[in-house]
Formats: structure tokens, sequence, C-alpha cells
């Protein structure tokens, strides 16, 4: 069994266009994929409708910013713990953002896929990636970036 580490935090609609890929990812493997989910809390019920989504990891990083404090330090600890429980075959961070790059990397129990500096949504995510993937700006059936 392969296990994946997805980061895909939000939003709506790019979590949803994002199960598809859960599907394909199923049918090229032979089922021999199994997928942990970063995402963000209010999405989570949506990532827990693949079944191929064994775990899903909440990150609250919106509500954080609101409510820096000794509580959100308190669930951001949490949150590193319960990320690091597992050592995965791959990271896929498909937000394509500096913030997931560098929660992607904090998982470090695997190595980090994202895409490259030519359409990652934020450039400076593609540094933090050990393998980078570049993704025509034409097609956008493959871009799974906000």
């Amino acid at each position: 069994m392969m296990k994946v580490l997805l980061i895909k935090m939000s939003s709506l609609g790019d979590v949803i266009h994002t199960l598809p890929a859960l599907t394909d990812a199923q049918v090229a493997t032979g089922g021999a994929a199994k997928f942990d989910w970063v995402i963000e809390e209010n999405y989570r019920q949506v990532a827990a409708w693949h079944p191929a989504v064994g775990r899903t990891i909440v990150v609250a990083l919106r509500r954080w910013k609101k409510e820096l404090g000794f509580k959100a330090a308190g669930e951001l600890k949490n949150y590193l713990i319960e990320l690091r429980k597992e050592v995965y075959d791959c990271v896929i961070d498909a937000q394509g953002l500096l913030k997931s790059a560098v929660l992607g990397t904090l998982a470090a129990r695997g190595t980090v896929h994202g895409f490259d500096k030519s359409c990652a949504r934020e450039t400076a995510a593609s540094f933090f990636y050990g393998r980078r993937v570049g993704i025509s700006a034409t097609d956008h059936r493959t871009r799974l970036r906000t």
C-alpha cells in the first residue's frame, strides 16, 4: 500500500475538484494508494467523501490567524504531532502556495512534490519541494491550485 499525504486545504470548489484526482490515482495504482488529507477544518467532511482517504488532518490556519495566542499555539502543536505520525511514500502539495509548501515540509516524512516555479501560485513555494512538476498553463484540467 502506498501512503500519500495530500495537502489541499481550501477553497471548497478546489477541494471538490481534487476528488476526481484521487479516483484517477486509485485507478493508476490499482487501488494501492491510500491518502491522508491536510485540509481546513470547514472542509473536513468533503475530504472524507472519497473512499481513498484514510485520515483527514485538520489545519485551522484561518482561525489561528484570528486567534493568535496560547490556544492557537496548542492546536498548532497538536496538528504537527498528528501530521508526523506517519511516514509517507510521498507528500503532494496540490495547493502551490507558500503556506501549503511549509506544511508539506513540516511533514518531512516523505518526499514533497509540488508545482515548479513556472506554475506554482506563489513562486517561492516551489523552493520547498523535493520534486517539482510543471503543468501547462493552458491545461486547466490538471491544475489543482487555488
